[in-house]
């Protein structure tokens, strides 16, 4: 009779794994490698740091943009925790006081006008006090320009100071996908460029 026996084959292919998801894994930010955290075959997740660049550099470079905003800030009459946002122009400091001047210098000069109607003052007397009214509106139209640009200095200082954190935090250099380490480009006290690939991971499914 016939008999229905079952027998198991086994193809023995030399060959390496390839995955359609062989992502990349590269640096944002330029600086030296201080170490890689990971070997080859290495089973990773996503969002593990596979590779930390020396943070030295960075670290100075937000301590910069820091104190150069704090400086602005100050200049504005804020201090970015408790008071977040420049008071309305008028009330900065600079423009009260050239403000106060230019009224002054207004007042002094209808005072001048009117001493000057009863001859009780000379021309020259007049002269310096129509004189000083226009260089304090001169003034109080600088400290208005300064105040400006100064708002201005402050969203771009803001900006300094995110951009350095970001770059700060890039120093930890995360694989986006889980899988295996496939290759390693960097090694310990290399500098690389910025969007250098550090390493190469393998998705495990699906594999060919």
């Amino acid at each position: 009779g016939v008999q229905r026996i079952s027998i198991q084959r086994q193809v023995d292919l030399a060959g390496s794994l390839i995955s359609p998801d062989q992502a990349k894994v590269s640096s944002e930010v330029a600086g030296v490698v201080r170490r890689v955290l990971v070997e080859l075959g290495q089973e990773v997740a996503a969002g593990q740091v596979v590779v930390k660049l020396d943070t030295q550099e960075l670290e100075l470079a937000l301590q910069r943009a820091i104190s150069q905003l704090k400086q602005t800030e100050a200049q504005l009459g804020i201090d970015g925790v408790n008071v977040k946002e420049p008071p309305p122009v008028e009330q900065i400091s600079a423009v009260r006081l050239a403000a106060a001047n230019r009224d002054d210098a207004q007042a002094q000069l209808r005072r001048a006008q009117r001493l000057k109607s009863q001859n009780l003052l000379s021309q020259a007397d007049l002269d310096t006090a129509e004189t000083r009214v226009k260089v304090t509106e001169a003034n109080y139209q600088a400290a208005l320009e300064n105040v400006q640009a100064l708002k201005a200095t402050l969203q771009e200082r803001r900006h300094a100071v995110e951009l350095a954190r970001k770059k700060l935090s890039d120093t930890d250099i995360r694989s986006s996908v889980a899988g295996q380490v496939a290759e390693r480009f960097v090694q310990q006290g290399e500098y690389i460029r910025e969007n250098t690939p550090v390493v190469s991971i393998v998705q495990m499914n699906p594999l060919k």
